[in-house]
């Protein structure tokens, strides 16, 4: 079974931020018609498998949300620093 993921109205069609142990497996991505159309985003998260997936998109592919953990980081050095 495949799922066809086509033209979203969010940027990112799959968002795993601090997730545990997620499969992405068979999916069609084609978000290359949308603003800044990343196919999907992992962040912070343990144990992602992304395979036998075909990536049309506007963006990255695979984006690892760096600005994620580096607003993750900061709040959490606000909060030590009070």
């Amino acid at each position: 079974m495949h799922v066809l993921l086509q033209h979203p109205y969010t940027a990112d069609i799959l968002a795993n931020l601090e997730n545990h142990n997620v499969v992405a497996n068979g999916l069609i991505h084609q978000t290359y018609d949308a603003n800044n159309a990343d196919g999907i985003e992992l962040g912070n998260s343990q144990n992602m498998m992304v395979f036998n997936n075909v990536f049309d998109t506007g963006d990255g592919c695979i984006n690892f949300a760096a600005r994620y953990c580096f607003f993750a980081f900061a709040s959490w050095a606000r909060i030590l620093a009070r």
